[in-house]
């Protein structure tokens, strides 16, 4: 069964591509409500963030709508789109839709714990909890397998790329094949925190960490090349040929390659960035105090 919105019900916005360097603040509609969470995908943007709020927009530079999310006052702390559906996640809760302007309906994962990494890669759905177990279904509106714990501690972020599954939290970034398998540690060079987002683009993993250090690699199995910053960062994502990192205090840097030189860039924000994400032609971050920004490619 496929929930994909039909090619010509999709409007694609073909912009441009490079480092986003001019950001645009927008209202959210959140108010001064943390916004935790942002994705775009299948013709919409859908943005999550504390108290059970969620957000909708099909031009995230226009109007953003409040929805009824299904977890009541429960801060919601994830969002994602795969195979027709939009997964939402917060506290040990977990919500699906295949609309994202209508009913969310509430899931069992098993989890008692608070749910935080989520992404859809390989045809599976996965994501992993505040005490470094994962959950996976191929079908999240049915049941999630729980594997053993993969890292000892909140699993803060995990992706997939070419093959691999990558987690990380605390001081870890793992890897495995399979993600109710066999997790491998890889080996670093001093990380200065904790690592909190990875993320693969064009080939490209990077992961960065609380106290600055950004790192990447074409091959997770093997060396993460490191490069120092002086900023907190909380999230990395890749699109339009660049990488955008966020994180505290409104900080935002983009790269063309992320072992290369990262650029400070001025967002009109002052709160933590919690999450941003580049879809059809834009950028958009998200934050605390419910700031939100947005910027086109290469301009």
């Amino acid at each position: 069964m496929s929930n994909l919105l039909p090619a010509f019900m999709v409007k694609r916005r073909r912009g441009p591509t490079g480092e986003p360097i001019t950001w645009t603040t927008r209202t959210s509609s959140f108010s001064t409500t943390t916004i935790s969470g942002v994705h775009g995908a299948n013709g919409y943007w859908v943005a999550a963030g504390s108290s059970g709020k969620l957000a909708t927009a099909t031009d995230p530079t226009g109007t953003w709508t409040q929805r009824t999310s299904s977890f009541s006052t429960t801060n919601l702390s994830r969002v994602f789109f795969g195979n027709g559906y939009w997964v939402a996640t917060g506290s040990s809760k977990l919500a699906t839709a295949t609309d994202p302007t209508s009913t969310w309906t509430q899931r069992t994962t098993g989890s008692g714990s608070g749910l935080d990494g989520l992404c859809y890669g390989d045809s599976m759905w996965i994501c992993g909890d505040s005490v470094g177990y994962i959950y996976k279904a191929t079908d999240p509106t049915g049941s999630w397998t729980q594997s053993a714990s993969v890292i000892g501690v909140a699993i803060r972020d995990l992706y997939y790329g070419n093959g691999y599954w990558v987690a990380v939290g605390g001081s870890n970034i793992k890897y495995a094949t399979d993600p109710l398998g066999t997790w491998t540690s890889i080996s670093l060079t001093s990380p200065s925190g904790d690592i909190n987002s990875v993320s693969y683009y064009e080939g490209k993993w990077v992961a960065c960490c609380s106290g600055g250090d950004i790192f990447s690699t074409t091959d997770p199995t093997g060396s993460w090349n490191k490069v120092t910053s002086s900023n907190s960062w909380y999230w990395t994502r890749g699109g339009a040929l660049s990488y955008v990192l966020s994180g505290i205090s409104g900080k935002l840097a983009t790269a063309t390659t992320p072992s290369g030189t990262w650029t400070q860039r001025t967002t009109g924000l002052s709160d933590f960035l919690w999450s941003n994400a580049y879809y059809d032609g834009y950028w958009v971050v998200v934050g605390g105090n419910g700031e939100m920004a947005t910027a086109v490619p290469g301009v």
